[in-house]
């Protein structure tokens, strides 16, 4: 959900997951932590040899290269969210969405900026999206501090770890508000001419393309889509919905036909809708 727009056979997380020491920072905020700030705007945004991609817009969904053959990625190594904490988890996965996604920008000759990935859970201002975030709210993302906001308590008001709710479940709620964050860098997220619904489906889809990039590193487990899946369709629009409800995200059958779309293709110009 973006708070700016109202707001074969696979294996399943072991979980080999790679955690990306892509600029990744933890401090206090609400209680919890706040990690997967940006990296110095040199290495992000001031380099010369890259183009900003909001002047391509979704163009550059066109010119990224697919995920198969996996990406690159640098060790080390978390075998195992069994053994994770949420604050754990929630870091690993967001170093490794803004690794994969700043190799996709890069190697295609855009700058990419990173993702804040902020845990917490009790009500606390922010600068920006009506400068409050409240975790009644659930997952959001805020582009005027480029931040993905979590609140655990949402997912799991028991305390659980992401293995006992179904870690990869939680990762793609992770993956489809980073789909908010690549909307934003392409401008996207601002388009005035497109639905919600529209930006909405297309976050799913990138959070496909993801979901094939950690597939094809081996770090699912039987299960794991099923999860994804399932996760989609608890979070669906209520049937009669129409499509220009200013809050549709789409109805179960979309939502998970926009992610298998990434997923399957492993292709980001798939996701242009």
């Amino acid at each position: 959900m973006s708070r700016r727009a109202l707001t074969g056979q696979p294996r399943t997380l072991c979980v080999v997951i790679l955690l990306a020491v892509l600029g990744l920072s933890a401090a206090a905020c609400g209680g919890m932590a706040n990690v997967g700030n940006a990296g110095s705007e040199e290495e992000q945004v001031d380099r010369e040899d890259l183009a900003n991609p909001a002047e391509d817009g979704e163009e550059v969904l066109a010119n990224l290269p697919e995920v198969n053959p996996p990406l690159g990625a640098s060790d080390p190594r978390i075998v195992g969210s069994e053994d994770m904490t949420v604050d754990e988890f929630v870091q690993t996965i967001g170093g490794d969405l803004n690794a994969k996604w700043q190799a996709l920008f890069q190697g295609s000759g855009y700058a990419y900026a990173n993702a804040a990935f902020v845990l917490f859970d009790e009500p606390m201002p922010i600068a920006g999206c009506e400068g409050v975030a409240d975790p009644e709210m659930g997952p959001f993302y805020c582009s005027e501090t480029q931040g993905v906001y979590y609140p655990p308590n949402w997912v799991d008001p028991q305390g659980q770890t992401p293995a006992e709710i179904g870690d990869f479940a939680v990762a793609m709620i992770l993956a489809h508000e980073e789909g908010h964050h690549v909307q934003n860098l392409l401008g996207i997220l601002q388009d005035p001419r497109l639905y919600t619904i529209q930006r909405e489906l297309q976050a799913d889809c990138l959070a496909g393309i993801w979901g094939r990039s950690v597939y094809e590193e081996g770090a699912l487990e039987r299960g794991d889509v099923e999860e994804a899946v399932q996760s989609l369709q608890h979070v669906a629009d209520l049937p009669g919905t129409p499509p220009t409800d200013p809050g549709a995200h789409g109805n179960e059958q979309q939502r998970v036909d926009a992610f298998l779309t990434g997923f399957e293709s492993g292709d980001v110009g798939e996701c242009r809708f």
